[in-house]
């Protein structure tokens, strides 16, 4: 362009310009012009300048690189931008794999990658099992590629000094080419490798021992009731007894003669048979105290059926409290960091791993103090989970570890459990190099796993055929039943005793009336004589003229016989 520009304008030849006074070359912007204005199409297309002097119509050729050579995948211009003009294709990716097998490597941790048990000698990847294992399976049949299984440094890996150690050392040195185990995705690895689409959601939680059971107390039957319904209970106890005493009193119909020619009756409502006829009530049990009155019949049924529900209630609610209790030494990471040290309990995670990263990068005042605890105490800190796990059985030691890998632990160690819930949301995922060819591959392969489920059925065969069945809802305390619980019964108690009372004073006014007009004498004076006969004791006589004109020795025989025996 610029020799066309010249030319197009034909200056003066040899003409020489100083560049250091300053002075300008007089067909400069004369060439500028011409350039701008001009138009030439070169090697990256067609060449064109705007009135901003910039280029403003070129295309990029955008190509991906390849072990052995370079393939173009797209190109990029100022009119269009990016397009993506060839499809990725597995089958090419994996003819690049054939030739050499990726080198997958691994840990030894359950259940992600374990060595199996046979009799025989097992030769090559056939000596693994896990979910990891079956994972890399998986994807090498969508993907078709061969692979070699390799156990990695210890742990994961962690920076030290500019170099990173475990695991992940193994990939930047070349030594592998996958990582397949519980790799925690965190912003440390990502500056070093990549990682794949999550194959697994997960988070930090505790493992410690089951807590111990604890004897009940000596009023350990008390506690499916709380103490207003035993305090109502008692109360409608009383009352109930006292109402039907008082019914039982002054209805005439309780009471019955001796015998045939006996001027005395008897009533067995007294006091001592009406507390047990509601005693043995309550607790479903034949007293044989008869009941006549209608009145006393209304009492009892309102008891009856206040008997029968608080006990379904109290054996509903007993139930629950069947379980044991326990002694919770601590429920969440605060009350453990709290209590620590006055129950005598250490507490660590994997020296270097993932979940002493996040305690160590966090901000929170809490997980700076757990940092500083696991940085002080190494003696407290473990090389493998394994060790984590025996440390937990051994005595009161906490182990901070990934909820995945604990609920493997705790379905297979019925003396374990996890307490609290997730400190933190992580995942994991598949490690390899930055720039990695097989990245894109992979991702595609583990979302076409997780849409057809094939994940979760892996998840589902590795960690759920332990011995012991995880219910943290066992460990919860039912709460005893309170006073409104109830009110409903009491009313209707309340109000049996209520309609019985009327019922016994109607019933005492008419036949203090029919006896008035029998023996022709005033309605209150017999009233007055039949209330006072009918508190006086367990026997009274029976109320005709000769006891109105002359009333009976107080040494008469009225107490031959009693009502009911107790016994």
């Amino acid at each position: 362009m610029l020799a066309n520009a010249l030319k197009s304008l034909k200056p003066v030849e040899n003409e020489s310009v100083n560049c250091e006074d300053g002075t300008q070359w007089e067909h400069g912007e004369s060439v500028v012009k011409q350039i701008i204005s001009s138009s030439y199409t070169g090697l990256t297309g067609p060449i064109n300048f705007g009135s901003d002097r910039y280029r403003n119509t070129f295309t990029l050729f955008i190509n991906e690189l390849k072990p052995h050579d370079m393939v173009e995948i797209g190109t990029w211009n100022t009119s269009n931008g990016f397009k993506y003009t060839k499809p990725f294709s597995h089958e090419e990716t994996v003819d690049d794999w054939k030739s050499n097998p990726l080198v997958v490597a691994t840990s030894l941790t359950e259940p992600y990658a374990m060595e199996k048990q046979s009799a025989s000698i097992l030769q090559g990847n056939d000596r693994y099992q896990g979910f990891a294992i079956d994972l890399i399976e998986e994807i090498s049949k969508i993907l078709n590629f061969k692979y070699i299984i390799v156990i990695g440094n210890q742990g994961t890996g962690t920076e030290r000094s500019g170099r990173w150690t475990g695991i992940i050392g193994d990939i930047l040195a070349e030594r592998a080419d996958l990582i397949v185990t519980d790799a925690t995705v965190t912003f440390e690895r990502l500056h070093v490798v990549e990682f794949t689409h999550p194959i697994m959601h997960t988070g930090i939680t505790i493992l410690f021992q089951k807590p111990m059971a604890t004897p009940p107390t000596l009023f350990y039957f008390a506690r499916p009731f709380s103490a207003r319904i035993w305090v109502a209970i008692v109360v409608a106890f009383v009352t109930v007894s006292i109402s039907l005493f008082i019914v039982g009193r002054i209805c005439n119909s309780e009471w019955q003669k001796l015998n045939i020619t006996s001027n005395y009756s008897t009533s067995q409502l007294t006091f001592p048979n009406t507390v047990w006829f509601v005693a043995g009530s309550l607790l479903w049990q034949n007293t044989r105290v008869k009941i006549r009155s209608i009145p006393g019949r209304i009492i009892a049924a309102s008891w009856w059926f206040l008997c029968l529900v608080v006990i379904a209630m109290y054996i509903a609610a007993l139930i629950c409290y069947g379980k044991e209790d326990f002694d919770m030494l601590f429920s969440d990471v605060e009350s453990l960091v709290k209590h620590a040290q006055e129950h005598g309990i250490k507490y660590g995670a994997k020296k270097d791993g993932a979940t002493m990263q996040f305690f160590g990068s966090s901000t929170d005042p809490l997980y700076q103090e757990i940092y500083q605890h696991m940085t002080e105490n190494d003696e407290e800190m473990v090389s493998t989970i394994g060790d984590g796990v025996q440390m937990v059985l051994n005595g009161r030691y906490a182990f901070f570890g990934e909820e995945t890998t604990i609920d493997y632990i705790t379905e297979r160690n019925c003396q374990l459990t996890k307490y609290g819930g997730l400190i933190n949301q992580n995942s994991f995922g598949i490690a390899m190099r930055p720039g990695s060819p097989y990245l894109t591959a992979f991702n595609t392969a583990i979302l076409k796993l997780i849409t057809m489920g094939k994940l979760e059925e892996l998840k589902r065969k590795w960690w759920r055929h332990g011995d012991c069945e995880v219910r943290s809802e066992e460990l919860e305390e039912a709460d005893p039943l309170h006073i409104y619980n109830i009110l409903g019964l009491i009313d209707i108690v309340l109000l049996g005793v209520a309609l019985a009372v009327v019922s016994a004073i109607v019933e005492l006014l008419l036949h203090v009336h029919k006896k008035s007009k029998k023996l022709k004498v005033g309605f209150f004076k017999i009233l007055k004589l039949e209330v006072k006969q009918c508190f006086q004791g367990n026997t009274k006589p029976v109320i005709d003229r000769n006891l109105i004109t002359k009333p009976v020795p107080e040494n008469e025989d009225n107490g031959r016989t009693e009502a009911i025996e107790l016994s």
